[in-house]
């Protein structure tokens, strides 16, 4: 019996004035496929692009349950795509969030690089950190950004995290040693990241 017991529906579509977030599925696959192919948006993640269609359907489809094999997190990721009618529709990333009881929530995003610096991720992130707040009870958010990641570190300051920690020689990939930015912020009030985290 799973531990963790979702507070509202975890299949719910969410929207912004020009996005619309729906809950990842393995018919997500074939639409993102291409997207993911772009070498560009992997360069401070330790992730390659998908290595097939089938590959990817298969990992879309283990995100259908919306919680981890044991039960005791919920695992949450949006396909963002544009509200505005088009056909076929018009995919451009993704926003993931791992809940848990009593945890910070992790989050993350990736977008297309067609899309950088128009605003979606904000927007995006935004609305994904009001939805935890208010229907999932989450107090605190955290991220964790290589930090060779200008692009990124300069998103987690607009929607407000704060960073706490360096970690040095976090993680080893493409060839190089990645150092980690791990940044935080509350949800819905609560105090400062930092003194919540310790730091």
């Amino acid at each position: 019996m799973p531990d963790y017991a979702f507070p509202t529906d975890p299949d719910e579509v969410l929207f912004t004035q020009r996005l619309r977030l729906e809950p990842m599925c393995a018919d997500h696959a074939p639409v993102l496929f291409d997207l993911w192919q772009e070498a560009e948006i992997y360069a401070y993640v330790p992730e390659d692009p998908p290595v097939s269609l089938e590959w990817l359907t298969e990992r879309y489809r283990k995100l259908e349950t919306r919680q981890s094999a044991a039960g005791d997190q919920a695992w949450l990721q949006w396909a963002v795509r544009l509200r505005r009618d088009s056909t076929p529709p018009t995919y451009i990333g993704r926003i993931e969030a791992t809940v848990e009881p009593s945890e910070p929530t992790v989050l993350a995003w990736m977008l297309g690089s067609t899309w950088w610096r128009q605003g979606f991720a904000t927007e995006a992130m935004t609305l994904v950190m009001d939805q935890l707040a208010l229907a999932w009870g989450v107090t605190r958010a955290y991220v964790e950004i290589d930090e060779r990641n200008a692009a990124s570190l300069a998103l987690a300051s607009r929607l407000g995290f704060e960073e706490f920690a360096r970690i040095e020689d976090a993680d080893f990939f493409k060839g190089t040693t990645s150092h980690e930015r791990h940044l935080a912020r509350s949800l819905a009030g609560g105090g400062p990241p930092a003194a919540e985290y310790g730091g």
